[in-house]
């Protein structure tokens, strides 16, 4: 079984065509007949997004008992949001998947084939950056995994992974940078993991990611990071992962 932790802020107003894809892949994947579970959690958001979800399950009543709506008073990020999900998530596995239609849900039964307990993603098509943000996103990946002494094609990338590994972690990036922190962190703790080739849908421009607010999180949490891994927390982050192929 598996929980497909679902982040929303604003998406029927930002992202208004793939948000309405987005509803139609996450009805079908709903009414399919397996244990998995969905919780859903909108960020603070203004707009009609949650209403148009919670509408998708009223339309499917044998499916309720699959989704649980949280809601934030106020924006606080997709990290503080995966963060509250994990204290209600009963399933073996959890999986990021975001709103706005650019990854698929993916089948957990990877993961069990593999015999691993981390499953990274990475996008197989980077036509789908612009060139700034595609020098960026290297960038970041080069710098973690130099500081990290990783060798990972996306540490920024969503993943499948046993709950149990990432309730051993305090996550400190509230934003943009939890990926990368929980990989790097499971990474660290010496998991059996893999690292898996998607099609993300969506063009990645700079104006996506990129502000202010966000560059100034990436720098606090990456020395807050620094921090526990090299001394807070030196002998839990000492191992060596296991790649699997």
């Amino acid at each position: 079984m598996i929980t497909y932790f679902i982040p929303v802020y604003n998406e029927s107003t930002k992202n208004k065509d793939t948000f309405y894809l987005f509803l139609k892949k996450l009805q079908k994947e709903i009414i399919k007949n397996n244990n998995h579970r969905f919780i859903i959690i909108d960020d603070g958001g203004t707009d009609n997004s949650l209403s148009l979800l919670k509408n998708l399950i009223k339309e499917n009543k044998i499916t309720k008992k699959k989704v649980l709506f949280l809601k934030n008073s106020k924006n606080k990020g997709i990290g503080y949001s995966f963060i509250k999900s994990l204290k209600y998530c009963k399933t073996k596995f959890i999986c990021p998947i975001p709103s706005d239609n650019d990854l698929p849900f993916i089948n957990p039964k990877i993961i069990l084939k593999k015999k691993i307990d981390h499953l990274i993603f990475f996008p197989e098509n980077s036509e789908k950056y612009s060139l700034a943000r595609f020098f960026l996103s290297v960038i970041f990946r080069l710098i973690y995994n130099i500081t990290f002494d990783l060798r990972v094609n996306y540490i920024q990338g969503s993943f499948i992974s046993d709950v149990k590994f990432i309730r051993k972690l305090t996550i400190v990036s509230k934003r943009f940078t939890f990926w990368a922190e929980i990989n790097l962190k499971l990474l660290r703790m010496g998991l059996r993991y893999s690292e898996y080739p998607l099609y993300f849908k969506n063009p990645s421009k700079i104006d996506r990611t990129v502000s202010i607010r966000n560059f100034f999180e990436v720098v606090v949490s990456y020395f807050k990071i620094i921090f526990e891994i090299y001394y807070l927390n030196k002998k839990k982050f000492s191992k060596k992962p296991v790649k699997v192929y």
